[in-house]
């Protein structure tokens, strides 16, 4: 089952939820993360695309990035321990700028 809702904080946060019958016992497992966009300058072609969602894929508590030349932008989604500040130091310190 997946929810999509929000924090007490406003930002957008998915909770993936998934139930198991074993043995008469239910078992349930539950992920949440946040949702981020990212505006990114400085990318020119899928090379710079590559490195950025290295970049943000490398800071501690991010799942997934996803790059987007034409958008200019990243989907980065992450738990809750991740900052903005922190995904932003990561495409800074990749050589280009999240304003």
């Amino acid at each position: 089952m997946v929810e999509k809702t929000k924090d007490l904080r406003g930002n957008n946060m998915t909770v993936w939820s998934c139930y198991f019958l074993l043995s008469g016992y239910i078992l349930l497992f539950i992920e949440v993360y946040m949702k981020t966009i990212l505006n990114v300058d400085g990318m020119s072609c899928e090379h710079c695309v590559k490195h950025v969602t290295e970049a943000l894929k490398g800071v501690a508590g991010v799942k997934s990035a996803k790059v987007s030349l034409k958008k200019k932008n990243a989907e980065v989604k992450h738990d809750d321990s991740v900052s903005l500040d922190s995904l932003k130091a990561a495409v800074i310190e990749a050589g280009y700028s999240a304003p």
